[in-house]
């Protein structure tokens, strides 16, 4: 008859006990990821061959999306020269600094309509990563805020894109910065703002966003949202924030929309082999 557990030495061990067990979960752990990725390789979201990455999108197909180096500071505005726009200029936003490291291309637009409305969830550590890889980041916020969604669309969307960015980011940062997904709320229900000028849209956003139970008062905090177009959400949530006392706001968000002048057309999709591959 065994010695009960308690009475075993650090070194000694009784039938039926197996001090090696931890140590070999620990190493098929290990090798259960690296074995699923040999055996069901990612594929590329947009060109559908192997991605060879941990992500779904290839090297090549990385390389076609735009990345918006030379923007305004304060707007994310992509420009030439990389100094502060007119309008901001004129008129500055209600936020601090912008780190918005990519354009609103074609490409990238696909993936991220995918992603919203076709309910691609998985596609979220995707945009982590191409935000991760692309943001320089100078001094971390307190908090991650992400833009608030109103109960009805979130009931018909299934989540809010926002909030899943800010927190896979989160978990991906090496600063360790906490996701506050009650510092704002939606007031009322907006319509979509796809087909509304920029006007329209700072009219439509005026007083839907209110602050939420999640203080923020003294601290810096990073607004989070997926795609900027006019500002118009940014600036309401950012009013409401330096409004509740935030120190510093910082808006981060993983695209921005061009001025209608410097729009492009996206680069044609070619597959690895130098035959077309399919949109």
């Amino acid at each position: 008859m065994g010695l009960p557990e308690e009475h075993v030495g650090k070194n000694e061990s009784y039938p039926g006990h197996d001090h090696s067990q931890p140590e070999r979960e620990a190493k098929v752990n290990n090798v259960t990821p690296g074995l699923l990725h040999t055996l069901f390789p990612l594929r590329c979201a947009l060109c559908q061959l192997p991605s060879q990455r941990a992500v779904p999108l290839c090297k090549g197909c990385t390389r076609d999306l735009q990345r918006n180096t030379a923007a305004c500071p304060r707007c994310a505005l992509p420009q030439v020269t990389g100094e502060r726009c007119g309008r901001c200029l004129r008129q500055p936003p209600p936020w601090d600094s912008a780190i918005v490291p990519w354009v609103y291309s074609d490409l990238l637009a696909q993936l991220i309509h995918r992603w919203k409305y076709g309910r691609e969830r998985q596609l979220t550590p995707l945009f982590a990563d191409l935000w991760q890889r692309a943001a320089a980041i100078d001094d971390p916020p307190n908090l991650l805020v992400p833009v608030p969604m109103h109960w009805s669309r979130l009931l018909w969307r299934g989540f809010n894109q926002a909030q899943l960015l800010a927190q896979a980011i989160a978990t991906t940062s090496p600063f360790n910065i906490p996701v506050a997904n009650n510092a704002l709320r939606r007031a009322f229900y907006t319509r979509q703002q796809a087909a509304l000028d920029a006007r329209a849209r700072d009219r439509h956003q005026a007083h839907s966003i209110k602050a939420g139970q999640t203080p923020v008062s003294g601290l810096s905090v990073a607004l989070v949202d997926d795609v900027m177009t006019t500002g118009a959400t940014a600036r309401a949530a950012a009013q409401v924030l330096r409004a509740a006392g935030a120190r510093e706001i910082q808006l981060w968000c993983l695209a921005r929309t061009p001025a209608p002048s410097h729009r492009t057309a996206a680069p044609a999709i070619i597959r690895h082999t130098g035959r077309p591959r399919p949109e």
